[in-house]
């Protein structure tokens, strides 16, 4: 799995036109999120995503995740009152697709 990190790293950087080693902060999210041994952080994607989202719009409140593994969705709701807050995930229940 690093090694495929490290390659799809090394394409998203060359196809930004921008040399990995400009790259000031790397992030890995998801399940192998501790398996990217050439980040600085590893955190959730809805985390991710609710700082990514403060960040571009500083007046998100609220991030909704709406997962596709299962036939089931999962819905991960992060509330927060911006980047510097405390955050609160909340699992909630969701509909099947139809």
């Amino acid at each position: 799995m690093t090694k495929a990190a490290e390659h799809a790293f090394h394409i998203a950087c060359h196809e930004a036109h921008i040399d990995s080693r400009d790259v000031g902060f790397v992030v890995g999210t998801g399940y192998g999120r501790y398996k990217i041994t050439f980040g600085n952080a590893q955190m959730t994607e809805i985390s991710c995503h609710a700082r990514g989202a403060s960040y571009i719009s500083p007046a998100t409140r609220t991030v909704i995740d709406m997962g596709g593994q299962t036939s089931v969705l999962p819905a991960q709701v992060v509330s927060f009152n911006g980047p510097r807050s405390t955050w609160r995930l909340a699992l909630m229940k969701s509909a099947r697709w139809h």
